[in-house]
């Protein structure tokens, strides 16, 4: 189920924060968007009970780059992981998934 989709700015810092999220986590994406200030974030934030997934894509077409930042954790316990990866990684593994007919 998608909770939240959209552009998304440090002014929304409520949907990210606890009890939602960790402290460490909502600090963790608090400062990826305060070290790109020239950057526009959007973020979807998904849940699949227990599991939430978020994506925060960080485009700065100023300094021309995108990237995306995808956290995922549980309501288990405190812990989440971490990937960021480029727009060209991703369209590197689209691709190659194509290739090997997965979809």
């Amino acid at each position: 189920m998608v909770i939240y989709q959209g552009k998304y700015s440090t002014n929304q810092s409520d949907l990210l924060k606890p009890p939602r999220l960790s402290t460490e986590l909502h600090l963790h994406i608090m400062d990826i968007m305060e070290s790109g200030p020239t950057a526009n974030f959007f973020c979807r934030i998904s849940e699949n009970y227990p599991n939430t997934l978020i994506c925060l894509i960080e485009e700065n077409q100023l300094e021309y780059y995108t990237m995306c930042h995808i956290f995922s954790f549980d309501d288990i316990g405190s812990e989440y992981s971490y990937q960021t990866v480029t727009k060209e990684q991703i369209a590197f593994i689209e691709s190659y998934l194509k290739e090997l007919n997965i979809d």
